[in-house]
């Protein structure tokens, strides 16, 4: 039996899936409070999604060993305090990588510092901005593809396809975001890592090789 596409959104949206099982193959499991939003859309361009709603605390999970949380704009500009309780929840499990959406606005610039502060020096986690959730939905696909298939670059294996054209667009933004990056050293950390979680892991003397000593050193501290 055939099955559309709105019909199958329709079962996704009330789907829920305890997010600490493995992640069902070829999905990205999604917290139901996103269901319906501009990110979600974006993300099923490309990806199949399921939803779960019994985990507050975690936003999006690309891969098995990866979980996101997402702060907004709103939350930002409240300063709202909900969001440090949760990641200090996750990282007291210690059961996920964790890495955090922060929308870094024109609003959110004053308190990006105070938020990059919490979650780099005091918890430790890796902090990427963004610049909407279309930025954000790139990134959560291209953290899909790095993470389910590690052995293929994404960058290559979807060459030409619009998957390459929303996530290398987006880590090319994001990435330059760094202090004094670029974005020259930008494009050639991606031909180089090939993703996010690749230039994550990086060790300094394989950054330093790339961009040099200083850049490398601004990628570790803006990442790690």
């Amino acid at each position: 039996m055939n099955i559309s596409n709105q019909q199958l959104n329709t079962q996704q949206s009330k789907t829920s899936v305890d997010p600490e099982n493995k992640i069902v193959p070829n999905h990205i499991m999604v917290n139901s409070r996103w269901c319906n939003s501009e990110l979600v859309t974006k993300i099923q361009a490309n990806v199949r999604v399921l939803f779960f709603d019994d985990k507050p605390d975690i936003d999006f999970r690309p891969a098995n060993s990866v979980c996101v949380v997402y702060i907004s704009e709103a939350e930002l500009v409240s300063q709202a305090t909900a969001y440090k309780k949760k990641m200090v929840r996750l990282r007291r499990a210690d059961v996920f990588k964790i890495i955090v959406l922060a929308e870094k606005t024109s609003m959110t610039t004053q308190y990006y510092a105070n938020v990059q502060n919490f979650c780099v020096f005091e918890l430790g986690l890796v902090l990427l901005p963004v610049s909407s959730q279309a930025d954000a939905a790139g990134i959560l696909t291209q953290l899909f593809y790095t993470g389910t298939q590690p052995e293929k670059n994404p960058f290559k294996r979807i060459r030409n396809s619009s998957e390459e054209d929303q996530s290398s667009s987006s880590l090319l933004a994001t990435l330059q975001c760094i202090p004094g990056l670029g974005v020259t050293n930008a494009k050639l950390l991606l031909v180089n890592f090939g993703s996010i979680n690749g230039i994550i892991e990086a060790s300094f003397e394989s950054l330093s090789n790339v961009v040099g000593k200083s850049i490398a050193a601004r990628i570790i501290d803006f990442l790690s």
